[in-house]
């Protein structure tokens, strides 16, 4: 992809790859921010696009065994870079843990004492721990739940390419 910092014409190439790959732009008003400040981005499902420099960060959930999938295709190992990692590494290096059907993320039961200790001395809510934690035996993670990559730096229009078709062949956007 091109080098799109400081170009002044970023947001039409913006506007142009992410139709290339049928992904919806979103406006946000007055961003400034990041290497190339753009107001485009693009929203697909729970899945967000941002243009960096010479790359996409997608941010949303990709299950485990959706992101080997991906992986494991010549496109994938080199240009959908799980965690934004700077080569062609498994997104196993990258789960962003364990997460429950109810969207609770999965945490080793032996943490627990931990956040009742934060929630005896007030800096926790147990209504909102019970909301957003599910604690748990390490054993029993994989009974509960599925491991997912949350963020992918994409480098090529065939990676964008890609990553949309296997999302939309497992019906996640």
């Amino acid at each position: 992809m091109k080098n799109l910092a400081g170009d002044p014409n970023a947001e039409t190439h913006i506007e142009s790859e992410l139709s290339l790959c049928g992904v919806p732009i979103v406006l946000l008003p007055k961003h400034k921010r990041g290497e190339v400040p753009s107001p485009i981005w693009g929203k697909l499902g729970n899945f967000t696009f941002y243009r960096a420099w010479t790359y996409y960060i997608v941010s949303g959930m990709v299950p485990f065994d959706i992101a080997m999938e991906i992986f494991q295709t010549v496109i994938g190992s080199r240009y959908v870079r799980a965690g934004g990692d700077c080569g062609p590494v498994s997104p196993d290096s990258y789960v962003s843990g364990w997460f429950a059907e109810d969207g609770r993320q999965v945490i080793d039961i032996a943490q627990k004492a931990g956040f009742d200790d934060f929630i005896s001395k007030g800096y926790l809510v147990r209504e909102e721990v019970d909301k957003k934690y599910l604690f748990a035996v390490p054993a029993d993670f994989p009974q509960l739940g599925n491991r997912y990559v949350t963020c992918y730096h994409v480098d090529t229009q065939e990676g964008l390419n890609l990553l949309l078709d296997v999302l939309r062949k497992h019906k996640l956007v």
